[in-house]
């Protein structure tokens, strides 16, 4: 996934220097201790020696919080990884695939029917383009940050209350489902004949339709949509329920209409334009058609749609990446730290080991020796992150979908990564220490 943030994201100045305020703190703390071990005039025995039960204790310690705050990230890591993996398996309820999506914002068109005019004609090039199947425009797109909605009136029942509020208004020319991929589901398309002064004709969604209409016919019913003093639209088809402002959003009630059916112009809108299988990428060609019907008129955005439906959700996905690589970092963190603490146990240890190596130890007994030490600081560890990461992991819960916090699946396969990391770290020296000649380290003692 990208890093670049979502928008809103930006660096906070006070953050930023509380973070290096922070970090210039842990590096002079961390720096006082080896320098009051190594200074004065203890320093030759300190070298020496085999070291305090204190120093012993102070780097066990430190290996357990290692241990225990890369099974947080991790965890954290997990819960938004699988969110964001049951998200993209949702269906949109349109086919993003080979559709490229351009927004408009028109200037200098002064009143309705110059806009309705470069409107049509541009559409009318973009369909010209070779290797554009289905084309037409919107005024509004799905996943693209925008929402336009509308409270709904039925003739029958007044304010539809129980139609989650509001629908999104989509003002669309004919064929903007086909372009789009949405299924028609009953009764007919939007139509070149939805002009002007002929019946008000409106296509919703399912879920509109199910909320308003219940299991009656919603064909030839009548609504309203916002202003009450407009006359009714009646229903004349219905079509697929497509997520409107993100993918894991549940409001999906919409209605579609024509522009010349629409109480007002809009200068804002989107030309939609489906490629034909293995064709060309109509991107420029699509631009150069705009161009030629009115280069003054801007093209403000455009975009494939497979890539505005994974920035719909790029929030999450900015966090993912963030939270992977804090994780990588802690979990190097913790192997390294076990493999320093054993590899300077061992060190300690030398004479003991080669005592048990004189009296008939195996090399496996000694390596399972060292091993069962770094894993028991291991299963410490995993156990205290667990505990955190259960508290901690509730913070994420605006992040998650259908993931809860203490997802048992993430915690047992973070649990194992980190125990497989810390078997390769520990067995290093582990080897290095089952590899020692038990008479050359008695001699050296």
């Amino acid at each position: 996934p990208s890093l670049q943030p979502p928008g809103g994201v930006n660096v906070d100045v006070g953050a930023f220097l509380f973070a290096v305020f922070s970090a210039s703190l842990v590096g002079i703390l961390v720096s006082v201790g080896p320098a009051l071990t190594l200074s004065g005039t203890g320093l030759r025995r300190r070298w020496g020696g085999r070291g305090s039960s204190k120093r012993h204790r102070a780097r066990r310690t430190l290996v357990v919080a290692e241990v225990a705050l890369a099974l947080v990230l991790l965890v954290a890591t997990g819960l938004i990884m699988r969110s964001v993996g049951r998200l993209f398996s949702i269906p949109t309820g349109l086919e993003p695939d080979g559709l490229v999506v351009m927004q408009i914002q028109t200037v200098g068109l002064q009143g309705p029917e110059p806009t309705e005019r470069f409107f049509d004609a541009a559409l009318e090039a973009v369909r010209g383009v070779p290797g554009v199947v289905a084309a037409s425009v919107t005024t509004q797109l799905p996943l693209s940050g925008e929402w336009d909605a509308y409270g709904i009136s039925l003739e029958d029942v007044g304010d539809a209350d129980d139609v989650d509020g509001a629908a999104s208004r989509y003002v669309v020319e004919p064929g903007y489902f086909d372009a789009m991929g949405i299924p028609l589901l009953a009764g007919r398309d939007l139509s070149e004949g939805d002009v002007d002064g002929a019946p008000q004709a409106v296509v919703v969604s399912a879920s509109l339709a199910a909320n308003a209409f219940g299991d009656g016919d919603p064909i030839g019913r009548r609504m309203r949509i916002g202003r009450t003093d407009r006359p009714w639209y009646t229903v004349v088809g219905v079509v697929g329920d497509v997520k409107q402002s993100s993918l894991a959003s549940t409001a999906t009630a919409a209605v579609y209409v024509t522009p010349e059916q629409w109480y007002f112009t809009d200068g804002v809108r989107w030309i939609v334009a489906r490629e034909e299988p293995g064709a060309v990428p109509a991107a420029e060609n699509l631009r150069r058609a705009i161009a030629r019907v009115d280069p003054d008129q801007a093209i403000v955005r455009m975009e494939r749609m497979e890539d505005l439906v994974a920035g719909s959700e790029s929030r999450r996905r900015f966090v993912l990446s963030v939270l992977r690589i804090f994780g990588a970092l802690a979990l190097v963190l913790a192997a390294v730290g076990l493999y320093g603490v054993l590899s300077r146990t061992v060190a300690e240890r030398l004479s003991e080991l080669g005592v048990r190596a004189a009296l008939g130890a195996t090399r496996p007994r000694i390596v399972a020796l060292v091993v069962r030490q770094g894993m028991a600081l291991t299963l410490v560890g995993i156990v205290a992150g667990v505990v955190v990461a259960a508290a901690a992991s509730r913070v994420l819960t605006s992040l998650l979908f259908e993931v809860s916090p203490l997802d048992p699946i993430t915690y047992a396969a973070t649990a194992l990564l980190l125990a497989l990391v810390a078997v390769t770290a520990c067995t290093v020296p582990a080897l290095r220490a089952s590899r020692a000649d038990p008479l050359k380290t008695l001699r050296a003692e």
